[in-house]
């Protein structure tokens, strides 16, 4: 023994004993190469030490490192590193169903299904609310694009500010501030249907974002977003909406060229007259009292419609649906 470290001067040593044998202190003062309990089991060998690739990547929250692993085909405790961390460039999970993949998602504010890849063997299913909390670990994906994680646990969405992230889907989450989404420079497809949050302003501010895609929307969400004159949206999709009444303010989105406000209950659509590129408009379902007013929106090329609204829109002209259904 040197001073307090017994048998520091034998760093080779592989000593077996009893742990009653041992003073206080003695194992975590030991100073050669390992202890070896002999209390009711046969001596071990001693385990080779782990080595890590030197680019390892560790995540802080073991779910996202779970989504992770599910996205590459890997283990669920596969060690990640920055190579295969920044091959990611799609993230996509629904609720619970971490490495299942899915080629749509139904969610219509009560209940949300998967829609299994075609040729998969899968059945729709029903899926609960994932327990992905945290967005801390984004930045560790360097090459993320488009981020989909509709029905998980999130509340802060610090971690997204000046991501490089382009197509984003929070639906369904509990979210907190939206400020971060306006410093995101990249983002232009944007779907938060049945979510919810303090306040859509902080979405006027945002340059790139085009797309919005927001079911569930209440009539002062709507209001707020259409507050200010915004020219960056050309298409918003509100469908689904039963707390939405009227679209009164819609004409400060003034590059709209897409609008879809179908089983809502707004039943005057001539604000969006006002919308001089509008090409695609979805009404279906809409208690609107004269069909008539079609006629005064001289650039459609699409409408969506229900099956009696085709019906009275085609008589308006002739017999013939003149537009793009869908």
């Amino acid at each position: 023994m040197i001073g307090d470290r017994p048998f520091v001067n034998c760093p080779n040593l592989i000593l077996y004993c009893r742990k009653a044998q041992l003073s206080e202190g003695f194992a975590s003062n030991f100073g050669g190469k390992e202890l070896v309990y002999l209390d009711g089991s046969p001596p071990q060998a001693a385990a080779a030490p782990v080595v890590l690739p030197a680019d390892t990547i560790v995540f802080s929250s073991p779910e996202m490192h779970k989504i992770v692993c599910a996205e590459l085909g890997l283990a669920p405790d596969t060690v990640l590193t920055k190579t295969q961390c920044d091959s990611i460039t799609s993230l996509q999970v629904c609720g619970n169903a971490v490495g299942r993949k899915f080629n749509a998602y139904i969610n219509d504010g009560r209940i949300v299904r998967i829609v299994p890849v075609a040729g998969s063997g899968e059945q729709m299913a029903t899926v609960t609310r994932g327990s992905l909390d945290s967005l801390a670990d984004l930045p560790l994906l360097r090459n993320l694009s488009t981020l989909i994680i509709p029905y998980q646990s999130i509340f802060d969405l610090t971690p997204l500010a000046n991501s490089k992230i382009e197509k984003l889907d929070l639906s369904v989450n509990m979210l907190d501030d939206l400020a971060p989404l306006a410093s995101m420079r990249f983002l232009k497809d944007l779907t938060i249907n049945h979510s919810q949050q303090n306040s859509l302003a902080p979405l006027n501010r945002s340059r790139a974002l085009s797309r919005l895609n927001f079911s569930g929307i209440c009539q002062s969400q709507f209001d707020e977003l259409c507050a200010a004159e915004n020219g960056s949206l050309t298409l918003l999709l509100v469908s689904s909406s039963d707390k939405l009444c009227n679209i009164d303010r819609i004409g400060n989105l003034i590059n709209l060229d897409s609008l879809f406000i179908g089983d809502t209950n707004v039943t005057d659509i001539t604000p969006a007259l006002s919308l001089k590129y509008l090409r695609r408009f979805g009404i279906r379902n809409l208690q609107i009292p004269d069909l008539d007013v079609i006629r005064s929106f001289e650039h459609l090329t699409a409408l969506s419609t229900d099956k009696k609204q085709e019906e009275k829109i085609a008589a308006l002209y002739g017999g013939t649906f003149p537009f793009k259904a869908y």
